[in-house]
């Protein structure tokens, strides 16, 4: 967007992608937590959106994301304190409210059982938002280290997610 020259760019953004965009911010670029509704502009692009337009340039899309070295130093100390086996990351369903849900998310019984993993050799991590007091329970019951009061937004999963092996979710954020 920066070769277009614009005078600035905003990008408003919820809490849960803020922390991982704030880094962009620059004279040219501003990041603000604002309901793009409520404000004037030109133009307006969903942030996943503009992702999208942007992968058309050939540019590669991990360049301009960075999870700061001193959070994923921690997100690693944290995640080796847990175990040394394989670390395999999961995620079963999405916003309830998406209007494709019912396709979408799944239950986490069924995401283990498809993924068919070996848990003598591998150390599941939950990375599910908000999962039911039920879901914790079979999470605890089933040794699934449960991530989701150490994640408050898309900047901590990616400080995590950069410590797993594999990850298996279905289709969200």
């Amino acid at each position: 967007l920066l070769n277009y020259k614009p005078k600035k760019i905003i990008f408003a953004v919820n809490s849960t992608i803020y922390r991982l965009l704030y880094q962009l911010k620059s004279s040219k670029v501003d990041i603000r937590l604002i309901n793009p509704l409520d404000d004037e502009y030109d133009y307006f692009i969903p942030i996943f959106s503009l992702i999208k337009l942007l992968e058309k340039n050939n540019d590669p899309m991990d360049g301009w994301l960075k999870i700061d070295e001193k959070d994923l130093t921690y997100g690693k100390l944290i995640i080796d304190s847990m175990t040394n086996k394989i670390k395999i990351g999961i995620n079963w369903k999405g916003n309830p409210n998406h209007t494709n849900d019912t396709h979408r998310s799944t239950t986490i019984n069924d995401i283990l059982e498809k993924a068919n993993l070996d848990t003598n050799n591998n150390q599941i991590f939950s990375f599910q938002f908000n999962p039911t007091e039920e879901e914790k329970e079979y999470l605890k019951q089933n040794n699934i280290i449960d991530l989701s009061s150490r994640i408050n937004d898309i900047y901590d999963m990616g400080m995590f997610l950069s410590q797993m092996n594999e990850f298996i979710s279905i289709d969200r954020a």
